[in-house]
């Protein structure tokens, strides 16, 4: 997972490189300090066009799911939020054991739906690996 997390990373990172270069007059590359800095702009600024540009590859994976298998993914998140917000807190209580079940019965029927929940960093690296490449 972490070296699928490294490449969505470095894809962002490539297309924000390449997006400063077409913006910056007379740079002589992705390693020129110019276009370093403008495409450390870009991703910190969320720049519309560079948003635009990675949206495009979420749509191409999104779009392989049905209306059934998509409200699993949102599920998922959701319940995945619900368990990290219930980590920075204490919740040692009565209905702990309650929650707790809730959790489980929530994630195996998103199991059930998706057959292992994807990685969405995976699935991002399986659709840009091709653009960066060539």
């Amino acid at each position: 997972a972490t070296m699928y997390a490294l490449l969505s990373e470095y894809t962002v990172l490539h297309f924000a490189q390449q997006l400063a270069a077409a913006r910056t007059p007379g740079a002589s590359g992705p390693d020129d300090p110019a276009v370093q800095k403008a495409a450390r702009n870009l991703v910190l600024t969320e720049d519309f066009a560079l948003v635009q540009h990675l949206v495009k590859y979420s749509k191409e994976i999104l779009a392989d799911y049905d209306d059934e298998q998509l409200a699993a993914l949102i599920a998922a998140k959701r319940v995945d939020d619900y368990k990290q917000a219930l980590s920075l807190r204490n919740v040692l209580a009565m209905d702990s054991p309650a929650t707790y079940g809730w959790i489980l019965f929530q994630d195996s029927k998103n199991r059930d739906k998706l057959g292992s929940l994807p990685n969405f960093d995976e699935l991002f690296a399986s659709r840009t690996i091709p653009d960066l490449v060539s």
